[in-house]
């Protein structure tokens, strides 16, 4: 028997999404940074792009921090200093969303569009983008203790092999043969061939 889920239980469903917790981050954002934009603008009396500007930063704040307690929750490690290093590569993310943002946002300007609604439009443009890199670079989960031994453990073997390999090269730009320089490797000659009562070749070591 088929049972009617709540809008409750639907709502619920949505919101395991990331990309649906990252969307209401970003819709709260938009009056948030509108608002910003009309004070400065309007209240303050600053140019129009240079409010846009403030307006756009400190709202991108704003929203890294949201997603940081909401739409990556789960990623609880992040202490101390971590918290400044995430913030300002939000602000790199960010940045990389303005030029999509001010594209969209000048030309609605030019098309005769109101401030406030071509801001709006300029932040619904970059959104997916933003989501993307934020999603790679920004909110990246911890690594593991067995990622970083296997990490630390690769290192060494590169930086082993890589001295071994400019040892060797000094070596043989000197033409300093492996027991000169203290390495017991065993001196090989080919052994002699001689002709064998069967008309095959045999060691002379077998002969003798």
């Amino acid at each position: 028997m088929l049972h009617r889920s709540s809008p409750g239980a639907f709502a619920g469903c949505l919101l395991r999404l990331r990309v649906v917790r990252f969307a209401l981050v970003g819709a709260v954002g938009i009056p948030v940074n509108v608002g910003l934009l009309w004070l400065f603008h309007k209240g303050l009396h600053v140019q129009t792009i240079v409010a846009w500007l403030w307006a756009f930063e400190l709202s991108a704040l704003l929203n890294f921090y949201a997603n940081q307690r909401f739409t990556y929750r789960e990623q609880t490690h992040v202490r101390g200093k971590e918290w400044l290093k995430r913030a300002f590569r939000a602000q790199i993310s960010s940045s990389s969303g303005v030029l999509i943002n001010a594209a969209v946002f000048g030309l609605l300007l030019g098309m005769g569009i109101r401030y406030l609604e071509a801001d709006a439009g300029g932040i619904v443009a970059s959104f997916f983008a933003n989501f993307l890199i934020a999603n790679r670079f920004v909110f990246t989960p911890a690594r593991s203790a067995a990622d970083a031994t296997s990490r630390a453990v690769q290192g060494q073997l590169f930086n082993q092999n890589a001295a071994k390999m400019v040892v060797s090269d000094h070596i043989d730009d000197a033409g300093i043969g492996p027991q000169m320089v203290g390495v017991p490797f065993p001196a090989h000659s080919e052994p002699e061939l001689a002709l064998g009562a069967s008309g095959s070749f045999v060691s002379t070591e077998e002969v003798a």
